[in-house]
Order: C-alpha cells, then sequence, then structure tokens
C-alpha cells in the first residue's frame, strides 16, 4: 500500500492486516524509507490515498515479535470502513475499499 509522510516521497509499504491489533505500526525502516530521520512514537502519513492516518512505531523491544513487519490495524480499517471478506474455501482474504 503506497504511504507517504508530508511532502514526501511515495514508499509501497507491505503491511500485515492484523485484525487484533487495535493500532497500525510502521517499523523504524518504514519510517527511514519515508524519510523520517528522527523517530517519533506516532506520526500522520497518507496510507492507500487515506490522509491522516495515524501510525506508531513498533515496539523494538526485546520480547516484541514481528518488530519489523508492518501492521495495518484495526483503526485504520474501522475508520474508512474497510469490509474483510475472508474466504476459507479458496484460502483468500480481500479488503474492500469504499
Amino acid at each position: 500500500m503506497p504511504a507517504r509522510i508530508r511532502d514526501g516521497k511515495i514508499v509501497n509499504v507491505f503491511l500485515l492486516v492484523a485484525t487484533g491489533a487495535p493500532v497500525t505500526e510502521f517499523s523504524p525502516s518504514v519510517f527511514t524509507a519515508l524519510g523520517c530521520d528522527n523517530f517519533t512514537a506516532a506520526a500522520m502519513v497518507n496510507l492507500g490515498g487515506y490522509p491522516h492516518t495515524q501510525v506508531r512505531l513498533r515496539d523494538q523491544g526485546e520480547h516484541s515479535n514481528h518488530r519489523d513487519i508492518p501492521i495495518l490495524g484495526a483503526d485504520f480499517m474501522k475508520r474508512n470502513r474497510c469490509l474483510l471478506e475472508v474466504d476459507y474455501a479458496n484460502e483468500t482474504v480481500t479488503i474492500r475499499f469504499p
């Protein structure tokens, strides 16, 4: 999904859709790729054409699992009225955007 901070460059970010994750989180490497030199707890980005999306910095503690994987959380899906369709027979998951 394309992401951009302010008027910076656009970076294609591959996100893990985590229905149990309440917030959207990026790893430090994604923040760096977006041109963000100083890491703050959160930033506002344009994510997939949806402006003013708050993303948080992933927990980098030693017990944090998968700390380099960006997460698309329920906050983004709810705010943008996305529909998540799971097709178990065909083993596919689709996000429908309004």
